[in-house]
């Protein structure tokens, strides 16, 4: 077996570990757990069907750049195969990044795609390590209006984000970078993020705006918890 992808889904319930491998004749199988796994060349796990899951190739820009410290996003998971038309949202999120280009210094860099059976079976990104959900941002001012101008631009492109929320923006050398454009199309099943998305939410410009205030008020809530949690460390050692 080898290794294609490994990832984690979080809910509000549980938190889900993939290993996603192939075998020597092409074959995809997934293996989920509730913790997490280490990958060995004699796994086992349950077969995939790439043809529900991966849209056909459609003349996307193909990867040619090493892979090696990249990220391949793939749609290989049985969690994905619960959903009807998933190869519909990986198709959406292809043709969004063909439209952005590389031309935004805020807007996760794409490589092209890899191809298998003319059909397109992962997306090449950059690697980012680090989530806006993950630290206190020591400039908000900085993150929300670079943040506003990743937005501004994909609008400009005819693109609507559909899921901004902390979780999706990562943070690289003190800028922000705008990922997960899955969520892209009028025929997409994917919807946005519970507490950011538009309770009447929509695919349109002005749900991507809310939910950039959101966002912008998560940020200020975390520097104001993490000031209360510094003045209580310090009163209780004075």
């Amino acid at each position: 077996m080898e290794l294609i992808s490994e990832f984690s889904l979080e809910t509000e319930v549980k938190k889900t570990y993939y290993l996603n491998f192939r075998d020597q004749c092409g074959n995809w199988y997934n293996k989920a757990s509730d913790v997490p796994m280490e990958f060995t060349p004699d796994i086992t796990g349950d077969r995939l069907d790439k043809s529900k899951l991966c849209p056909e190739y459609k003349g996307y820009k193909v990867a040619s750049v090493s892979l090696v410290g990249k990220y391949v996003k793939t749609p290989l998971s049985s969690y994905f195969q619960e959903y009807e038309g998933m190869s519909d949202c990986v198709r959406n999120e292809i043709e969004a990044y063909e439209k952005l280009g590389t031309g935004h210094p805020n807007i996760c860099k794409y490589h092209g795609c890899v191809v298998e059976d003319n059909l397109v079976t992962g997306i090449v990104l950059d690697k980012y390590k680090e989530r806006l959900a993950d630290i206190v941002s020591d400039n908000p001012q900085k993150v929300i209006e670079q943040l506003k101008d990743a937005v501004r631009y994909i609008h400009s492109m005819s693109v609507i984000h559909g899921d901004i929320s902390p979780c999706n923006v990562m943070v690289r050398d003190g800028n922000i970078v705008l990922i997960d454009f899955d969520s892209c199309g009028e025929d997409n099943v994917k919807e946005g993020t519970v507490g950011f998305m538009n309770p009447e939410y929509a695919k349109t410009e002005a749900c991507d705006w809310y939910s950039v205030g959101k966002v912008k008020e998560y940020i200020l809530k975390r520097i104001r918890e993490a000031g209360d949690e510094q003045n209580c460390g310090q009163a209780q050692h004075d």
